[in-house]
């Protein structure tokens, strides 16, 4: 859920991210650390706000998380085989009730 977090909003500060998953700022910088000695995060600094530290995606966190939406919205779209173009928009309706839209929200 972290790396997918930074991909969706291309880069974002430890407080955010720990916001939107619903985690502490401490367990987000544990998985940070974790995933930056992987290769697959790094820490840079914001160039609106200097104060600040963004987490993004390395280029080999940015191609192991491509194939792993690839695969995700294959899946997805299989489930949705199935049903009817009504019912699809139906549940992109009520989705859409139960999840924040905008990734940089804080």
């Amino acid at each position: 859920m972290l790396v997918h977090e930074v991909a969706r909003t291309g880069g974002s500060t430890t407080r955010v991210l720990a916001r939107r998953l619903g985690i502490s700022s401490s367990a987000v910088t544990q998985l940070v650390n974790s995933l930056e000695a992987e290769g697959l995060l790094r820490r840079a600094p914001d160039r609106s706000d200097g104060r600040k530290t963004l987490i993004e995606l390395t280029a080999r966190g940015t191609e192991l998380y491509s194939l792993f939406d690839r695969a995700r919205l294959a899946r997805a779209a299989a489930m949705l085989v199935p049903l009817s173009d009504e019912d699809v928009t139906e549940i992109a309706g009520l989705l859409s009730k139960i999840t924040n839209d905008d990734p940089n929200a804080e």
